[in-house]
C-alpha cells in the first residue's frame, strides 16, 4: 500500500484530536468538532481549512500563456495581472480531466491549482503539449508550500490581524518605522491575488513562485494571498512556504477562525451549488452538462478542445446535472437512483443535510426532459423511495 503523504499541519491536526482520513493519497482532516458546528462557523464567523493537498504548479517563460491557453477553456492571454480565472481542462474528445484556478502573477508567470487526485494527471496532460523549442519551465511545487483557506463573514477582519501579527506585508506597504498599511486585503478583489513577505522584499529567501532575480511584487514574493475560496462564503487562500504554515494556522485560530475538516467544506460547497471533481463530474462528462458552460471559451485557434466542445454545443447530450431538495432528512447518496413514475432517470452524485436549510439536499444527473425546475422526483434510498424536488441551485446564497 502506499504511504499517505501528510501536509505541514499534520501534526497541528492530530493535536486539536482531528479525525483524520485518507483523501487522495492524502492523510486530511475530515472533522474537528463536527461537520455542522464547523459549517456554522464558516457561515457565521470565519473557520480555517488546510487544503495544502491541492496542487500547485508554477508555469513560466514566454510560451506559457500560449501552452494554457491550448489546454484551459478559458483564454488566459488576455487576463491581467494579479487576475484569477476558474477554468476547466478537457481532453481532446471534450470530456473534463480536471477543473482548476489559473493566477497570473506576471506577464510571463501563471500559478496553476489542480485538484488533488489529479495533480499528476493534469501534469501528465500539460507535458504532452511541450516541445524542446519552447520557453517554458513547469515547476510543482506543491509539497514545498502550505495552502491554508479562511471562509467566512469574519475573514477579511481575522486575516487582516493576522498578517501583521505575522509579519507578512504587501511589496509596497512594508516600510521601515511606519505602521504597514493592510487595506490592500480589503480592496483586494473577489478572484484576485496579491503578495505577501516576511520584512524587506530583498531578504526574501524561498522564491518559491517565480525568478528571484524579478523584483515584481507578484513574481518572488514569499507568500501569496487570493480572494478564492470554495464554501459560498468571501474568503481568502494564502499559500506560503511550509516552514511557516503552522505559525500562520496558529495566529488564525487563536484570532477566532475555527479549524474545520473536510467534511464541513463539503457540505458548504454543495450548498453553493459548487461541483466535486470525481462526484459531479469526470471523464465521462463534458463541461456543459455540468452547469460549467460560461466558464468555456471554445472557439478559440489552438484550443485542444475546440471541435469537440463546439460539437456538444450543437449536439448537447440529452443528460443534465441539477439541484433538488428532499421532503425528509434521508441524506441522498452517490450512486443512489433517481426515480420518476417508477422508471430510473438519473443517479444522485452529491448529497447531505443542510443545517443551514433544515432539509437535505443533493445534485445528479437527470434525463433532459425531467430537468426542470420544480419537478417532482424520487430517490432510491435502499428499495425505498422519498420525494424530492429539482430546484434552482446554488442552495444558499450570502446575504
Amino acid at each position: 500500500m502506499t504511504e499517505l503523504k501528510l501536509t505541514s499541519l499534520h501534526d497541528v491536526h492530530t493535536n486539536l484530536r482531528a479525525r483524520m482520513v485518507p483523501f487522495a493519497g492524502w492523510e486530511m482532516p475530515i472533522q474537528y468538532e463536527g461537520i455542522i458546528s464547523e459549517a456554522n462557523a464558516v457561515r457565521n464567523s470565519a473557520g480555517i481549512f488546510d487544503v495544502s493537498h491541492m496542487g500547485r504548479v508554477i508555469l513560466s517563460g514566454s510560451d506559457a500563456s500560449g501552452l494554457l491557453d491550448r489546454i484551459l477553456s478559458v483564454q488566459v492571454s488576455n487576463m491581467k495581472i494579479g487576475q484569477a480565472k476558474y477554468s476547466v481542462i478537457c481532453n481532446q474528445e471534450g470530456f473534463i480531466i480536471d477543473d482548476c484556478i489559473v493566477y497570473r502573477l506576471s506577464e510571463e508567470l501563471f500559478l496553476l491549482i489542480p485538484n488533488a487526485s489529479n495533480r499528476a494527471s493534469v501534469l501528465d496532460w500539460i507535458s504532452k503539449f511541450v516541445t524542446a523549442n519552447m520557453n517554458i519551465n513547469i515547476s510543482d511545487i506543491t509539497t514545498d508550500t502550505a495552502m491554508i483557506a479562511i471562509q467566512g463573514p469574519l475573514s477579511e477582519s481575522i486575516i487582516s490581524k493576522a498578517v501583521l501579527e505575522c509579519g507578512l506585508f504587501q511589496f509596497e506597504s512594508n516600510h521601515e518605522g511606519n505602521t504597514p498599511d493592510i487595506s490592500y486585503l480589503k480592496n483586494l478583489r473577489p478572484f484576485h491575488i496579491t503578495s505577501l513577505f516576511f520584512g524587506l522584499p530583498a531578504t526574501d529567501e524561498f522564491h518559491l513562485f517565480g525568478n528571484p532575480e524579478e523584483k515584481s511584487p507578484l513574481v518572488n514574493p514569499d507568500g501569496l494571498i487570493a480572494r478564492t475560496g470554495y464554501t459560498g462564503e468571501d474568503g481568502f487562500e494564502i499559500m506560503i512556504h511550509r516552514n511557516q504554515s503552522e505559525k500562520i494556522w496558529s495566529t488564525l485560530h487563536k484570532l477566532g477562525a475555527i479549524p474545520a475538516g473536510l467534511g464541513s467544506r463539503d457540505l458548504l460547497r454543495l450548498e453553493a451549488g459548487m461541483v466535486l471533481y470525481g462526484n459531479d463530474m469526470d471523464l465521462t462528462t463534458n463541461p456543459y452538462e455540468v452547469g460549467l458552460g460560461r466558464f468555456v471559451k471554445p472557439n478559440r485557434s489552438g484550443y485542444v478542445a475546440r471541435e469537440a466542445l463546439l460539437n456538444f454545443q450543437k449536439f448537447p447530450t440529452n443528460r443534465q446535472l441539477v439541484g433538488f431538495k428532499m421532503a425528509v432528512r434521508n441524506i441522498p447518496r452517490h450512486g443512489y437512483s433517481i426515480v420518476s413514475n417508477g422508471d430510473i432517470i438519473g443517479e444522485v452524485t452529491s448529497g447531505v443535510f443542510s443545517p443551514d436549510l433544515g432539509i437535505s439536499i443533493g445534485m445528479g444527473f437527470v434525463q433532459k426532459e425531467f430537468s426542470s425546475t420544480g419537478n417532482s422526483i424520487q430517490i432510491d434510498i435502499r428499495g425505498r423511495f422519498y420525494d424530492a424536488q429539482i430546484v434552482k441551485m446554488p442552495f444558499y446564497l450570502r446575504s
